[in-house]
This record gives structure tokens, sequence and C-alpha cells, in this order.
């Protein structure tokens, strides 16, 4: 019988693949953020400067774009963290362990997208 090591192991390309997709789409989620800052900069800008027709324009133009931008990022972070839960779950059947939890604090090492930033 193989060792939870070993099991997990065997599902290490797996593992990978998911955690470089969860790392792609957090940076596209923090650059889909920083554009809608910056497009609401931009309106702040008007209101303060009293130019509310060109608030209001970038309100329907730069605003709503940057923020449909932002929902399909993180609709593909999603898209990758149910992905991740479901290798985590499968793992959790294959090891015989009912508690997804502990299974995933078992995967957890090997995915830098999990890891505190920085570590």
């Amino acid at each position: 019988m193989a060792t939870t090591e070993e099991i997990i192991t065997n599902h290490s390309e797996k593992i990978d693949t998911i955690d470089n997709e969860i790392i792609i789409e957090v940076a596209g989620v923090a650059q889909a953020v920083d554009a809608l800052r910056k497009a609401l900069d931009k309106v702040e800008k008007c209101l303060s400067e009293r130019n509310f027709e060109q608030a209001s324009s970038l309100g329907y133009g730069d605003v709503a774009s940057e923020f449909i931008f932002l929902q399909r990022t993180l609709g593909g972070l999603q898209g990758s963290v149910l992905e991740s839960q479901r290798l985590i779950s499968d793992l959790a059947i294959e090891l015989g362990n009912d508690n997804y939890e502990e299974t995933e604090a078992l995967v957890k090492p090997y995915m830098k997208s999990l890891r505190p930033e920085g570590n």
C-alpha cells in the first residue's frame, strides 16, 4: 500500500498544473483591480474638478469595462480554485481520509499559491 507522501507525489504534475493556473489567475485579478482603481481615480478627479459629464461618461465606459474585466478574472480564479478543491477531494478519497481539511493540509506544502505571500 502506498504511503500518503507517495500518493500525493503521484499527483504532483496535476498539483503543479493547478497551482500554476491559480498563480496566473491571481496575477490577472491583481491587474484587473489595478485597472479598475485607475478608472475610479479618473472619475474621482473629474468629480473634484466638477466635470460631471466626463465623470458620468467614464462610469459608463472605462469603469464598466474594467469592472467586467475584474469579473472575468475572478471567474477564472474561481474555476481554478474549484479545480484545486476537486483534486484535494479526490486525494482524500484515495487516501481513505474523509476529512477534507486534513487532506488540504497535506497538499498545501506542495502548492506555492496556498502559501502566505513571500514564502
